[in-house]
Parts: structure tokens; C-alpha cells; sequence
């Protein structure tokens, strides 16, 4: 539901859009991106958590809708 890509340039977070992502992504702090599914962050120090933690959890809302998952 959410990807991470711990790349040598940046951390890449791959998270569904929903609604109000552009607003909590005016209050991540320092990232590219984001608007579609990749979001680029440079080190963790460089955000809010807080915030990212919002957008990941609100990410995985999204998907659930779409494709609902369950455990076997």
C-alpha cells in the first residue's frame, strides 16, 4: 500500500492521492514531489513526521477503497 525506495540521493516514498494530500505536502517541509504517487525525500531530519505520518496513514485509507486487502 505504501512503497519505500531508499535510493543514494534521496528516499523515494511511493503513497496513493487523496483527498487534501496537496495541503499536508505545503506543510511536510523540504521534498519534490508528491503530488501523484512519488515523493522524494532527501533525509527524514528535513521533514515533519507528524505530517508524513498523516499522509502515509491517509495513503493507505485511499488504497483500501480501491483495493480493499485482507488477511489469510
Amino acid at each position: 500500500m505504501v512503497g519505500f525506495s531508499p535510493r543514494k540521493a534521496n528516499l523515494v516514498i511511493y503513497v496513493f492521492d487523496f483527498p487534501g494530500k496537496a495541503d499536508l505536502l505545503k506543510k511536510l517541509g523540504k521534498h519534490r514531489g508528491g503530488l501523484k504517487q512519488c515523493l522524494y525525500i532527501n533525509k527524514l531530519a528535513d521533514v515533519e513526521i507528524a505530517v508524513l505520518e498523516k499522509i502515509l496513514k491517509a495513503g493507505v485509507k485511499e488504497t483500501k477503497k480501491t483495493w480493499p486487502v485482507t488477511a489469510k
